[in-house]
């Protein structure tokens, strides 16, 4: 039997629905497993799911689009989709391959956490018992930095960042930590503010830059602790089971949240969560303002045994 799973999801994205695809290949021990997606994403899923071949999401979504994909999808026994929606051009090219839908967010009025949401649909169209125990995500790489506390400051979205003088007030506090900075593509403005606002004892931080996604995945395993905001690579620290702190502001911790193991600080505000638009013109930022530094420097002295 040969299964095609099409997900073009983020980093984030994919870990959410990873319950969901651990469970498929589970259910389905003897299947060979395809994949269409973000390759160098994928990658970091291919051994735990046994993912015999890729395609590269980018070369490969238009044929959902046209008649000529016909070739391809027969190929298969059975194909699976993540996806927020499913278009009705999908639907028909589709239609002589069984296919199973699996809609990746949920409604607003649904509060339960985006993983069980994407799951509980997995359960309702194949014979699954019970659920998967949480199974940190396998990384390859050789051991390399191994840090205390390891800090990611930035996310996709700067609308979700935790200020970064508090980030400054946490690091200042730890000072004695072999603590480490993560700073990706998108993550050179906060950790320039950090560096700049610690001024001499910035010395003391080392930032990570230029690492791959399975490098950053080691150093995180690695690692004592995590502190980051709602991001991809926070679903990362909580996929390869480090102990994880995570930030939540804007957006909403019931459905966003990681699976696996965490510790999730979230405002006690109305405004919050809000969508996308009025996060973009929102002029004050109080949820984020609202999660005091002391709370989260309390909250890690314990996990520390300080």
């Amino acid at each position: 039997m040969k299964i095609l799973i099409i997900h073009f999801g983020a980093l984030g994205d994919l870990l959410l629905s990873r319950l969901s695809l651990l469970s498929l290949r589970d259910f389905f021990k003897q299947a060979e497993f395809h994949f269409i997606g973000h390759s160098y994403l994928v990658s970091l899923i291919k051994e735990e799911m046994d993912i015999k071949h890729i395609y590269e999401a980018d070369k490969f979504l238009f044929l959902l689009y046209q008649k000529e994909g016909k070739k391809l999808w027969e190929k298969y026994d059975k194909i699976v989709i993540f996806a927020r929606k499913f278009p009705c051009q999908w639907q028909e090219n589709l239609k002589n391959v069984p296919t199973l839908f699996i809609q990746t967010i949920p409604a607003e009025d649904i509060k339960i956490p985006i993983f069980e949401f994407q799951f509980n649909q997995i359960r309702r169209c194949l014979p699954i018992e019970g659920k998967l125990s949480f199974k940190p995500l396998k990384v390859k790489n050789k051991r390399s930095f191994t840090f205390d506390l390891l800090i990611h400051p930035g996310s996709g979205s700067p609308f979700k960042n935790w200020p970064a003088k508090n980030f400054v007030k946490v690091i200042r506090h730890f000072a004695h930590f072999k603590l480490g900075l993560i700073s990706g593509p998108a993550d050179e403005a906060p950790t320039q503010e950090i560096v700049s606002q610690l001024g001499e004892a910035s010395f003391k931080l080392s930032v990570l830059r230029g690492h791959s996604l399975p490098e950053i995945a080691r150093i995180i395993k690695d690692s004592k602790a995590y502190l980051g905001n709602d991001s991809g690579i926070s679903h990362l620290a909580a996929a390869v089971g480090t102990s994880s702190f995570i930030i939540f502001g804007p957006t909403d911790f019931h459905l966003w949240r990681p699976w696996g193991e965490t510790t999730i600080f979230a405002p006690k505000i109305d405004c919050a969560p809000c969508d996308e638009v009025l996060r973009r013109k929102c002029p004050h930022r109080k949820c984020l303002e609202q999660i005091r530094p002391e709370e989260v420097i309390a909250t890690l002295k314990r996990h520390f045994c300080l």
